[in-house]
């Protein structure tokens, strides 16, 4: 059993002494090696295995490499795939390369240097891809978050503006400005009848207030005559409510004494 992460590379090979020379070259190295002495016997290994990497002789007993590695692709297409030969039909393997059954052809006999080293090259080429995949699978669900997030918020709104609407009393907020950039019915109409003053004191009121609170946010109740009739909601942004900490400080710091 390989350890947690751990690549596996699958060999298969008709001839024991190619099979234990290849036990011999990767024997140190950072992966697990299993063996098959034909094509049926490593198909059962890729279907029982998360087979990483797979290097398969050509010339094989009732069915050659091509045709393993092919049947391979079907069962994990993501699984690399190559031919460790020492002969080969060059016409078929050409036709493997081209329609993607195999990844490369590796000839027999090999260096054992350059095999290590094309064997950790084909193993960082599926970690790769492997972490490609993991993101694009992340990405979707993020995707599906964020539509449902945006959804929810869509429906915030609509029951927002449907609550404005629906209050007896005229609501107006205002940004950092003083602008006007919500009003519910009452409101409009107390703004169509051109009876502002109340208003425009509440609004000066409300930024005021807005420009100390932590939150920026402040409500202003406003009316004739000391009834509270409607209500300004003033939102500032950060600048604002710095410029408003400022004020404060200033003016509670003690006056200087004056120059001669």
């Amino acid at each position: 059993m390989s350890a947690p992460g751990k690549p596996v590379v699958l060999c298969v090979d008709d001839e024991i002494a190619i099979l234990n020379s290849l036990r011999r070259v990767f024997l140190d190295e950072p992966w697990e090696t299993l063996f098959a002495r034909d094509g049926e016997e490593g198909l059962h290994v890729v279907v029982s295995r998360d087979v990483d990497l797979v290097l398969a002789d050509f010339r094989m007993p009732g069915m050659d490499g091509v045709e393993f590695l092919k049947r391979v692709r079907a069962l994990r297409p993501e699984c690399m795939r190559v031919v460790l030969s020492g002969y080969a039909d060059i016409s078929l393997i050409v036709a493997a390369l081209n329609d993607g059954q195999i990844y490369k052809f590796l000839s027999k006999p090999w260096n054992d240097d350059d095999l290590r080293h094309q064997v950790r090259a084909f193993l960082d080429h599926r970690r790769l891809d492997r972490e490609n995949r993991r993101l694009n699978a992340d990405l979707v669900e993020l995707n599906l978050r964020l539509s449902r997030k945006v959804e929810t918020s869509s429906r915030t709104v609509e029951f927002v503006r449907f609550a404005l609407e629906a209050v007896p009393v005229p609501l107006v907020g205002v940004d950092g400005l003083g602008e006007i950039i919500v009003a519910n019915a009452e409101a409009r109409r107390l703004l169509r009848g051109g009876s502002t003053c109340p208003l425009d004191r509440a609004t000066a009121a409300a930024l005021e207030g807005a420009r100390r609170s932590p939150t920026g946010f402040h409500a202003e109740p406003f009316g004739a005559e000391g009834h509270a009739t409607g209500v300004v909601v003033a939102a500032v942004d950060a600048a604002s409510i710095d410029l408003g900490r400022r004020k404060q400080q200033e003016a509670q710091e003690p006056a200087g004494e004056a120059k001669p």
